[in-house]
């Protein structure tokens, strides 16, 4: 086992322990709205609380992801990251273990709880699910 499958996992049965949590981002799905070394800030998921455009953690094949909530059916979600063309294959809701409340980057907070913000999520999600049609134009 990896130190980062290591701190994935403490991670992980940290939020399943209702534990808010600051993890360092990496990789470039979401990019440009969030980017590598940015500290989001991670609440635990619950399911009557989520709405379109806001951006979950989840696991898949023992990694940590955040991509954002496109929309869900009948117990799963679908998910995509703002800089992928597809949605990534629709997750069970057992596999979303948190949410991305905000997020730090050069010492700014980005708040989403507040109403403008989410107002602003929301249409980042439709934005993220009609990106793979816009391509054609």
């Amino acid at each position: 086992m990896t130190e980062t499958t290591h701190i994935q996992d403490i991670t992980a049965e940290l939020l399943r322990m209702k534990k808010l949590l600051r993890v360092p981002l990496g990789g470039r799905s979401m990019y440009p709205f969030m980017r590598q070394g940015d500290i989001a800030i991670v609440i635990p998921f619950e399911a009557e609380k989520i709405k379109k455009g806001d951006v979950v953690v989840f696991q898949r094949n023992g990694k940590l992801l955040a991509h954002r909530m496109l929309g869900e059916r009948d117990g799963y979600y679908r998910i995509k990251g703002d800089a992928l063309w597809k949605a990534d294959p629709p997750i069970p809701a057992q596999d979303v273990i948190g949410q991305i409340i905000s997020f730090e980057r050069n010492g700014k907070v980005r708040d989403f709880t507040t109403k403008c913000n989410s107002r602003k999520n929301h249409f980042r999600g439709i934005f993220a699910s009609l990106l793979p049609f816009l391509r054609y134009f």
